[in-house]
């Protein structure tokens, strides 16, 4: 059976793997994306008396602005120093909380080599701009199993690459060793038909075609032998050629 005798042809579902995040925040009557908004935040928890304080301070593009009563003054105060008694002042903590992974404070990693290829376990996944949850989320990946290169570890955090060579920090817990692999990624043209790329009964380009498959197709990675992968997409298995697919290595197997 010839390719253009296959009726199957399997498509990417999905316009974009992954969005912008663009969270909005309305400040002094403007919107504003984060992570630039501007975040308010009031202490009132400080009564003596009948006298009560209120303390705003504004937070905008690395500056702060404090104002408020003596009162509220005189909390400020004293929660910093509470901060400086539990483990160093709010500024302090702030830039160590900042502080990129470094050659020297690189803690020990999970032991796998690095780089290799994991898969998303979950159709919604922030991409941060840093290893921890006081970084900006820059993108937000949306396709369970989407192949991805981790490049860097930093405790529980995995710094990774997709196939558009965008980069970010991703929770380990959010990422499966089940590999996975996209067919033809780099041929996806916008406003252009999707390039074909046929799955085969076996391991040669004489067998015949179960089934024809676009290019941004997300195929489940059984084996490899570095010249061909047997794979499932959808209901459907069989053999793809290995320098097809994005998530396995050149000459890389997989057993």
């Amino acid at each position: 059976m010839s390719a253009s005798e296959v009726r199957t042809c399997l498509t990417d579902g999905l316009g974009d793997d992954k969005v912008v995040f663009t969270d909005t925040c309305v400040e002094r009557g403007r919107a504003l994306a984060q992570p630039w908004c501007a975040r308010q935040r009031k202490i009132r928890q400080c009564k003596r008396g009948k006298m009560t304080g209120m303390l705003s301070i504004t937070f905008w593009r690395g500056m702060f602005e404090i104002s408020g009563d003596a009162t509220a003054m005189r909390c400020w105060i004293l929660a910093c120093a509470l901060c400086i008694a539990v483990g160093g002042a709010p500024s302090q903590v702030a830039a160590q909380s900042q502080t990129p992974p470094s050659a020297t404070a690189l803690p020990a990693g999970s032991g796998l080599p690095v780089p290799r290829f994991v898969s998303l376990k979950s159709d919604r996944v922030n991409l941060r701009n840093g290893p921890g949850t006081e970084y900006p989320t820059g993108w937000v990946y949306r396709r369970a199993g989407l192949p991805l290169e981790v490049v860097k570890e930093f405790e529980a955090w995995r710094q990774v690459r997709d196939a558009e060579g965008a980069t970010g920090w991703v929770l380990q817990s959010l990422l499966s060793s089940r590999r996975t692999g996209l067919v033809l990624p780099w041929e996806r043209k916008a406003e252009a038909p999707a390039p074909i790329a046929p799955v085969r009964s076996g391991d040669s380009d004489s067998s015949s075609v179960v089934a024809n498959v676009e290019a941004g197709v997300i195929a489940d990675l059984h084996t490899c032998d570095g010249r061909w992968c047997r794979v499932t997409v959808d209901r459907y298995s069989g053999y793809i050629e290995q320098k097809k697919l994005w998530g396995v290595y050149e000459g890389e197997t997989i057993k």
